[in-house]
């Protein structure tokens, strides 16, 4: 079930970063509860359902021309799927190439659809060690 996870996860990110919203909401529980714990400094947020989850997803994903985000490992993590994202390209005004900004965040399914997900811009050791694992 586990790799099934890791699958749907892919699924999701793929659909999202192609801008079919429709159809990754589909993939998300009515009942998603989403986390972020941005930086030991800001606060941590909290959003439930689908429709306050893609106002935030929408908020934060929002990156400068020429440069994206992408997901480097996907870990299988018993009841969760870990992601380590970075962000990589080269800016459009200046020309400089942009390469970290390593985060990770944590995704749990029931029944083939996103229930909880947990943002972080911290290590993928954070991820873990915040749903109770280690590496």
């Amino acid at each position: 079930m586990s790799q099934e996870n890791v699958e749907i996860a892919k699924r999701l990110n793929a659909l999202w970063v192609r801008g079919e919203v429709d159809a990754a909401l589909e993939l998300v529980a009515e009942d998603v509860v989403v986390r972020t714990l941005a930086s030991p400094l800001a606060k941590p947020q909290v959003f439930y359902g689908p429709e306050a989850a893609l106002a935030h997803w929408t908020r934060h994903a929002k990156v400068p021309d020429g440069v994206c985000i992408e997901v480097d490992d996907w870990t299988d993590a018993g009841g969760w799927v870990i992601h380590v994202t970075r962000w990589k390209g080269r800016a459009e005004a200046s020309g400089a190439e942009i390469e970290g900004g390593y985060g990770a965040n944590a995704s749990r399914f029931r029944g083939g659809k996103l229930v909880e997900w947990i943002g972080y811009s911290r290590p993928r050791t954070a991820a873990l060690e915040a749903v109770g694992l280690s590496e």
